[in-house]
C-alpha cells in the first residue's frame, strides 16, 4: 500500500508540473499549438495512470480511512478535468480562428447558376450530374442534409 501511494504522490507531481505547464502556455501571447496539445495528451495519459493507482489504493483501504481517500481523489480527478477543458478550449480557439482567417482569403463572388431541373430524360442526365455536382455535391461547405434537398428540389416530378 505504501508503495502504491508513493507511485501516487510522484504521479501527481508531475500532473502538478502539467498544470503549469498548461497554465503557463495558456497565459503566452505567443501560444505552441503543439506545446500545448502535447501537454493535453501528456495529462490525457497521467490521468488514466492516477485513476487506476487510485482504484488500486482503494481496494485496500479500510472503511475509515476510504471516504478521505476518495475525495481527495475526486478532488484531483476534478482539477485534472479543469485543466484539460481549458487546454482543449484554448487550442479549438487557436484552430477556430486560423481557420476563419484562411476562409477569407478565399471568399470570391461568383455569379449565380441556374441548374435545370431534371425531367427523366437520360439523354440529359450526365449535363445535369456534372452542373449539379461542381456548384453543389463537390461543395465542402454545404452539408450532407443540404446537398440532399438539394439534390431533391431537382427532381420535381418525385416531390
Amino acid at each position: 500500500m505504501e508503495n502504491l501511494k508513493s507511485k501516487r504522490k510522484v504521479l501527481r507531481t508531475a500532473v502538478s508540473k502539467l498544470f503549469s505547464r498548461i497554465e503557463n502556455e495558456i497565459k503566452n501571447t505567443n501560444v505552441n499549438k503543439w506545446s500545448l496539445g502535447e501537454s493535453l495528451k501528456l495529462l490525457t495519459v497521467k490521468a488514466e495512470e492516477l485513476s487506476k493507482l487510485d482504484l488500486q489504493i482503494e481496494e485496500l483501504l479500510d472503511s475509515d480511512s476510504f471516504e478521505a481517500e476518495f475525495e481527495a481523489s475526486q478532488d484531483y480527478a476534478e482539477r485534472i478535468n479543469v485543466w484539460k477543458f481549458r487546454a482543449e478550449r484554448k487550442l479549438n480557439e487557436m484552430t477556430g480562428s486560423s481557420e476563419s482567417i484562411n476562409d477569407n482569403k478565399h471568399v470570391v463572388r461568383l455569379p449565380k447558376l441556374t441548374i435545370p431541373k431534371f425531367n427523366d430524360d437520360s439523354l440529359y442526365w450526365n449535363s445535369f450530374w456534372n452542373s449539379f455536382r461542381v456548384a453543389i455535391h463537390d461543395n465542402a461547405s454545404q452539408s450532407q442534409v443540404v446537398k440532399f434537398n438539394y439534390l431533391r428540389s431537382y427532381f420535381p416530378q418525385m416531390l
